[in-house]
């Protein structure tokens, strides 16, 4: 395997890790020891870590140290701003031309949740969650879009965990079937405004759970991930 194709490898499973918060924000990045762990030079480690930053996933420290990037607030904050412009004007798009079939398969995902709901199994509520937002995208059918999207969704990974307890949780199928109501009525704007409405309430959830530093989830949530508020 060449360097490059090794430095790639290494970059794809460190970044998993950053994601699934397998690796924490603010651990430091021994190179030396990755280069062990990946039985390789430390050459394509520090590729690797390299990229991470120049993607916002690691930062260099003082003394030519590497760490991996904390999570701020105004990043949380900003990237669901993106997602409500873009996942708006995308239900406006589709509304006009999506098929009975496309529709039938986000309903069969509300469905699905709302069942996930009566057990108290969030993560499925999270993954019907997701799957429903990612199958509007992919029906809309604008390539940029959800790239950008996919790109975004990846970055709030490391945050996912801290919706499993918000109370908001249980309004998302709520939410979700007034976006299918009005995509089901071809109506463009009530689609877009659903949209906005749900993704708009979702960044205050998180808002608010941010501030609520001192609540005991928050405070596990610190404990478990280090995450760090930005304020401008």
């Amino acid at each position: 395997m060449t360097a490059a194709r090794k430095a790639d490898e290494i970059y794809a499973q460190m970044k998993q890790k950053i994601c699934n918060l397998q690796s924490r924000p603010g651990e430091i990045l021994l190179i030396q020891q990755l280069a062990a762990e990946f039985d390789t030079s430390r050459t394509p480690v520090k590729e690797a870590i390299i990229r991470l930053v120049s993607d916002n996933y690691a930062e260099q420290i003082d003394g030519g140290h590497f760490k991996i990037a904390e999570i701020s607030e105004s990043e949380v904050l900003e990237i669901f701003e993106v997602r409500r412009a873009l996942e708006s004007m995308a239900a406006e798009g589709l509304a006009s031309r999506i098929t009975d079939a496309q529709l039938d398969e986000l309903a069969s995902l509300i469905q699905k949740s709302r069942a996930a709901q009566e057990t108290a199994d969030r993560m499925t509520v999270l993954e019907c969650d997701t799957a429903f937002h990612k199958k509007l995208m992919d029906f809309y059918g604008n390539r940029i879009n959800c790239s950008v999207l996919d790109m975004l969704n990846e970055r709030l990974q490391r945050i996912r965990f801290l919706t499993q307890t918000s109370p908001h949780l249980k309004m998302i199928d709520d939410e979700h079937e007034q976006i299918l109501l009005a995509l089901r009525d071809r109506n463009p704007q009530e689609a877009a405004r659903g949209m906005g409405v749900h993704l708009a309430n979702v960044r205050e959830d998180m808002r608010r759970m941010i501030d609520s530093g001192s609540h005991s989830v928050f405070a596990k949530a610190v404990l478990f991930s280090n995450i760090h508020k930005q304020r401008a």
